[in-house]
């Protein structure tokens, strides 16, 4: 096989949590029917990672920016700085991912309200074959004030509005 799975993991960074052994998993699904894999994760993550799973330290968002610690606003104004950065970061990656043969598919196995929007405008533009993995964030549904939920649902629908027309994008 001759195609590319390239995970597009912002938080892969330690083995704490589930994202290491998610990864993982797919990474040896995949290798086991031939493709090659590539990870895109956090900057900071483990030099093991880089070496057992293929994985690039990518991703620069710093989720202990101190601007979080303000009481409701500044979840709000991380997120948007968030969204500017994480679309630039997304475009790095496709871009480094074209001077391959072009034969790849992407795996965001962790979208979120936050960001889904950038994920959209990004894939509004590319052809390749995109899974799209939609969580819930227990740590944002807690952390943010009920009044705010209406607004995380209206950037869901717009972002999959974005790409409601693209047969490449694929939703779980």
């Amino acid at each position: 096989c001759s195609s590319d799975l390239i995970i597009v993991d912002e938080q892969f960074e330690k083995i704490e949590g589930h994202y290491y052994d998610y990864d993982k998993s797919v990474v040896e699904i995949f290798q086991q029917h031939g493709f090659e894999t590539v990870i895109y994760g956090h900057q900071n993550m483990l030099q093991a990672f880089r070496d057992e799973l293929n994985a690039r330290p990518w991703f620069t968002i710093n989720a202990k920016s101190k601007i979080r610690k303000i009481p409701i606003l500044g979840a709000i104004l991380y997120r948007i700085g968030f969204w500017k950065k994480y679309e630039q970061e997304i475009k790095g990656i496709l871009a480094e991912a074209s001077k391959k043969n072009g034969n790849y598919f992407l795996l965001f196995p962790n979208v979120y309200w936050y960001n889904i929007l950038p994920i959209s405008r990004v894939l509004k533009n590319v052809k390749v074959p995109a899974a799209l993995l939609f969580r819930v964030s227990i740590f944002d549904t807690v952390r943010l004030p009920k009044f705010i939920l209406p607004v995380t649902m209206g950037i869901i629908k717009y972002a999959v509005k974005i790409l409601r027309n693209k047969k490449n994008v694929h939703y779980f």
